[in-house]
């Protein structure tokens, strides 16, 4: 067998693009959880019956399963950085749709930006960081990139509740995860193929 290349996972720790790329995951990690888990009570919130909010909810996760596939396609047909920022464009697309949930017809960009956008923890994740770090010592590598991904979609729920208990409204959690998106852009820019 032919040895993979690409670096360890303690050549990467030596790397600030990689610092960018843990960041990077973190925030969308962040920002696609506040998409899943805000859905059903900011429509609540808003006056929607809760059944209504859960079927909403149940398609964003019936779009998520087609996104996952689409995405995957996508990556393949133009890369991973290109497909990523389609990936956060629709994430923004969902963030400002929940925003804007109070037209029953925002809900139609929650569904596709969250199907879509919510996809990249699965799909693009493996793929950035095969870019990036390349195969030599994937699991090493890649069990650190999944676990600062966990930990920006831990941090996500308290923090958005609490927001949310300070505020009476989802609002300001809202426009939160918009400036982190944008921050996960920045960072995604200076995510760069790592080799020795």
């Amino acid at each position: 067998p032919v040895p993979a290349e690409g670096i360890t996972l303690q050549d990467a720790l030596r790397r600030p693009t990689f610092y960018m790329l843990l960041t990077f995951v973190t925030l969308i990690g962040f920002t696609t959880t506040v998409l899943n888990h805000t859905v059903v009570p900011r429509l609540s919130d808003l006056g929607f019956d809760p059944t209504y909010a859960a079927r909403v909810n149940a398609l964003f996760m019936g779009v998520l399963c087609f996104g996952k596939v689409l995405l995957g396609v996508i990556n393949d047909r133009i890369g991973v950085k290109k497909a990523n920022i389609l990936a956060m464009g629709a994430v923004l697309l969902g963030l400002v749709g929940l925003y804007l949930s109070q037209y029953q017809a925002m809900h139609i960009a929650v569904v596709i930006g969250s199907g879509l956008g919510c996809a990249m923890g699965s799909v693009s994740y493996p793929m950035l960081m095969e870019y990036a770090c390349g195969k030599k010592d994937y699991a090493a590598v890649y069990g650190v990139i999944n676990a600062m991904n966990v930990l920006g979609g831990a941090v996500c729920p308290t923090l958005t509740n609490a927001i949310y208990d300070g505020t009476g409204s989802y609002d300001a959690a809202l426009i939160m995860a918009v400036v982190l998106l944008l921050m996960a852009v920045g960072c995604h820019t200076m995510v760069k193929k790592i080799r020795n």
